[in-house]
């Protein structure tokens, strides 16, 4: 019979093809390693008798061994052969697949990681150990999702600043690429780090402590809604004025 999956000629190739008795019976094959016999007409027998085998398991366990004293690490398409003889036959519906899709995906958004991390191949051996019928997400596919994500995202950090009573404002001034002024605000809360909120384009206005204080108290009050108690601002100390202003 010949193989109708990528993984299918590993499978067949544990066992000897004993032929047919006559036309109207289906093949026999025999396991290599417990030269038991049995009669089957597609892939699925024989994975399900090495995922019982002893022998088989006892030998997989054994060059694993092997494998993990030398330091080596199987290909993607190597993991995927003896996972599926480990553990049977494995279906995941496409429905399962995108929730798993959707949660990995989320991790790395919200955790700030690169979109290709789970591209590597050691990411992908991992977790064809843990589920072999389920690839990880790549950055295309996380890019469409970020979408769908982000405001959730955005209203889950809304809520822990909103529900804070003291928070750090950090601003940071620069250029973009089209050499326009940006202001790029951060927040901390003080059980956490930094992380960003929002870019403001300032447009001609000149950064100095004045504008600081009409940028940061708009942001307070009309993006966080929140009221204005004293603040005090290392950017601040020199200029009294601006300081009072805040107050």
């Amino acid at each position: 019979m010949a193989p109708t999956q990528a993984n299918a000629a590993f499978v067949w190739r544990q066992f000897i093809d004993l032929g047919r008795s006559n036309s109207k019976k289906s093949k026999r094959y025999r396991c290599r390693h417990s030269q038991k016999d049995f009669a089957a007409t597609f892939v699925g027998r024989p994975k399900e008798h090495l995922a019982a085998c002893e022998k088989w398991q006892a030998k997989q366990r054994q060059e694993r061994q092997a494998q993990d004293n030398a330091g080596y690490l199987p290909s993607y398409s190597e993991a995927i052969q003896k996972k599926i003889t480990e553990v049977g036959i494995q279906h995941i519906s496409q429905d399962e697949s995108h929730s798993y899709a959707y949660d990995a995906a989320a991790a790395l958004i919200a955790g700030g990681r690169p979109f290709s991390l789970f591209e590597s191949r050691r990411w992908r051996y991992f977790f064809t150990r843990i589920k072999p019928g389920w690839k990880p997400p790549s950055r295309a596919a996380i890019t469409r999702i970020l979408p769908d994500f982000y405001p959730e995202l955005y209203d889950e950090v809304f809520k822990r600043i909103t529900s804070s009573e003291w928070f750090n404002i950090i601003f940071d001034a620069s250029d973009n690429v089209s050499g326009h002024r940006i202001v790029n605000i951060s927040v901390q809360l003080p059980d956490g780090p930094a992380f960003y909120w929002k870019t403001f384009d300032t447009g001609d206005e000149q950064h100095t402590a004045e504008n600081w204080v009409k940028l940061i108290s708009a942001l307070i009050i009309n993006q966080l809604n929140q009221s204005i108690t004293p603040i005090k601002s290392i950017n601040l100390v020199n200029s009294l004025p601006q300081s009072n202003q805040f107050q």
